[in-house]
């Protein structure tokens, strides 16, 4: 016999319509704890200032952090010469080339290379359904 305030499962999953967690997610203090920071936050923000002043590393990296924070990584673009009609072979083999010569970084040959294969993956569906929709003739 089961609980009916748990779901019954169906081949191991929830049945539709029926919550795994009818209790729903607990709630948070977050909006209590903002509130309360409002409040006091000219007072917080000197307190964490007299720490790093008088030497306290961990008070130094907030105020580090929130006045200069570490740098993200970033690829200028670069420019790729591909030949009018090349196929996707073709460009696939210049961006490799190209990183490989150190002309373009390897995160952004590997995004491009991933740019083809979706290409070539939408190029094949639509051929494919090109070929579905023509008609068929039987020659006898």
């Amino acid at each position: 016999m089961t609980d009916k305030s748990t779901p019954q499962r169906n081949k191991g999953r929830f049945v539709k319509g029926l919550s795994g967690n009818p209790a729903g997610r607990p709630k948070q203090d977050s909006a209590l704890i903002r509130e309360q920071l409002a409040e006091h936050k000219e007072a917080v923000i000197q307190k964490v200032l007299d720490l790093a002043l008088e030497g306290d590393v961990t008070a130094l990296k907030m105020i580090m952090d929130r006045i200069a924070p570490t740098l993200k990584p970033v690829s200028l673009p670069s420019a790729i010469e591909v030949p009018d009609g090349a196929t996707f072979t073709e460009m696939a083999k210049i961006i490799i080339n190209q990183s490989i010569a150190g002309e373009i970084a390897p995160n952004e040959a590997a995004q491009l290379l991933n740019a083809i294969q979706q290409l070539k993956s939408v190029n094949l569906t639509e051929m494919h359904l090109k070929v579905s929709e023509a008609p068929l003739f039987c020659l006898e």
